[in-house]
């Protein structure tokens, strides 16, 4: 999990808390509200929530290879989710190899309306991360 994820889920087990806490304190059918409002929000944390992830990644991924096809048309790549080789990463961060640069990995992601934008690189302990051929973070 991503710090992201982490801190929003502590924000989520606190919202709970806190509306079982004024259910608790309330009558009537104010309770019964504030009970279902949050179980309904637990169901979205721990039920849904994952499910959403995964639809963005698919999605942030479809963008991210359109953008590619456009701006390398005669190049190929290899893309994969960020947090697969590091749990604590973003998972809407995709990081991307080409073939002509097999030694550095750029960091791409997408906003909601498929705005796809260079997030990030890595470049070889010899080499000067700006340096190489698909570099775009200050061009954008």
């Amino acid at each position: 999990m991503s710090p992201n994820q982490i801190i929003g889920l502590w924000l989520n087990i606190f919202f709970i808390l806190l509306i079982l806490f004024m259910a608790l304190m309330s009558k009537g059918k104010y309770r019964k509200i504030l009970i279902a409002s949050s179980v309904l929000l637990a169901i979205w944390v721990w039920g849904l929530s994952p499910i959403w992830t995964e639809y963005r990644v698919s999605a942030i991924q479809k963008d991210v290879n359109e953008y590619l096809k456009s701006r390398y048309p005669r190049e190929s790549w290899k893309l994969e989710r960020a947090d697969k080789t590091s749990p604590s990463a973003n998972p809407y961060r995709q990081d991307v190899t080409f073939a002509n640069e097999p030694r550095r990995e750029y960091s791409y992601t997408a906003n909601l309306f498929g705005k796809v934008r260079q997030v990030g690189n890595s470049a070889p302990e010899d080499e000067i991360s700006m340096q190489g051929k698909h570099f775009e973070m200050y061009k954008q």
